[in-house]
């Protein structure tokens, strides 16, 4: 990331990441439905063994580390001073929250690519939607890291630079 960035051009950034990752999701999820319904191989009975526990344990998983992790982070936050370093923390926990979602959606997708079996989608598109609501946005760093009115106004303000050097 650049030393120095406006409020604007930080959660453009966020928002360039967030969706590379969710548009990354479903284009690969459309490859893998595209290849294996023009080889007649999508299975729509009787689940493989391993894979019928490893992914919903996964999922699951994933979403509560995920969450965890993001509060964590977050809270590490609170003791921050400078509004960068808060603004940093915000960033790290982001990247890795929409990691450890789009990690397992990827893991049932490949499993339904090697399995043949569309049940993995359901859990596909289970992770796409918890993805989706994790949307960072500038009044969701307001609140998760309980920022004071002052620093409110600075991040909604496009021209604040909020990462300095």
């Amino acid at each position: 990331m650049n030393p120095s960035r406006t409020s604007k051009q930080f959660f453009r950034t966020i928002s360039i990441i967030y969706f590379a990752m969710l548009i990354g999701m479903v284009g690969f999820t459309a490859v893998v439905l595209f290849i294996k319904s023009g080889n007649g191989e999508i299975n729509t009975h009787g689940l493989s063994f391993p894979f019928s526990i490893v992914v919903p344990v996964l999922a699951a998983i994933a979403i509560i580390v995920s969450k965890l992790m993001y509060s964590r982070l977050c809270k590490s936050a609170f003791t921050k001073v400078k509004l960068s370093d808060k603004m940093q923390v915000y960033y790290s926990a982001n990247i890795i929250r929409l990691a450890l979602v789009e990690g397992a959606a990827l893991f049932s997708i490949v499993v339904v690519f090697i399995s043949g079996e569309i049940y993995f989608l359901l859990f596909t598109l289970l992770l796409f939607l918890i993805f989706y609501t994790f949307k960072p946005s500038r009044e969701r760093a307001i609140s998760d890291l309980k920022l004071n009115p002052e620093e409110a106004t600075q991040i909604k303000n496009d021209e604040f630079i909020i990462l300095t050097p």
